[in-house]
């Protein structure tokens, strides 16, 4: 259901994006660095997670939509980008239904790899300075977590029957926001920009009926990053 739900917008995104005519274009790459958390709610734990710094490269393309004035220009931008996320669990208090605790596990890093197409328009300000928003659909490709060698025998294989049954949904999506500055040079140009990207869908859902129900929770991504990298024109 949540896939046929997607489908409608990013369909009319990519049919408006294919078949506008524009005045310019521009394509190059961008490379930067992020911090990131998955924000979790649990009946059965007590949570408490913290940021983890990341990376991300790849692709972007931008095109201009309408010139308003000679100050201000709207654009249209697409980005295609390899990106490492994740978090650190401080605090994971594993509880039964009457509320005992029954263990608690020391610090934890996770770190997942999507690739992230964010679709957002782009307001030009005096020519360099700009404003931007939109939709973003991350595609998970990979990831890992980092346990504690401190955790006991028997709280390792709990947590591993348990990540047995879990189930990260390979689709994340949201919406992101940024500001930055164009450095414009003929053929050209350097941006530079702050990006927050919001997730909106519970990625992570994990069988509750299985032997450990305490382990499902609903969880969230938030993303701060600063890239920058150069877009060439080629129209």
């Amino acid at each position: 259901m949540t896939i046929k739900i997607l489908q409608l917008p990013i369909f009319i995104i990519l049919t408006v994006m294919l078949t506008i005519t524009t005045y310019s274009s521009q394509l190059g790459f961008k490379i930067g660095g992020n911090k990131s958390i998955i924000y979790q709610e649990s009946k059965y734990r007590d949570i408490k997670t913290d940021y983890k710094y990341g990376w991300q490269l790849g692709a972007s393309y931008l095109t201009n939509l309408y010139v308003i004035s000679n100050n201000f220009c709207l654009d249209y931008g697409m980005d295609f980008i390899f990106t490492s996320r994740g978090s650190i669990w401080k605090k994971w208090d594993m509880k039964t239904e009457g509320g005992a605790y029954l263990f608690t596990l020391p610090e934890i890093k996770a770190t997942l790899y999507y690739i992230n197409v964010p679709f957002y328009l782009k307001l030009d300000i005096l020519k360099s300075f700009y404003i931007a928003t939109g939709p973003y659909v991350s595609l998970l490709v990979g990831g890992y977590g980092d346990y504690s060698n401190n955790i006991d025998q028997d709280v390792k294989s709990v947590v591993k029957d348990a990540e047995n049954k879990t189930s990260y949904f390979p689709i994340d999506y949201g919406f992101t926001g940024r500001i930055g500055y164009d450095f414009n040079t003929q053929g050209y140009q350097i941006p530079i920009e702050l990006i927050v990207d919001y997730g909106l869908f519970n990625f992570n859902t994990t069988d509750s009926d299985g032997p450990y129900p305490g382990l499902d929770a609903e969880s969230n991504t938030f993303t701060i990053s600063i890239q920058s990298g150069i877009l060439f024109n080629w129209n």
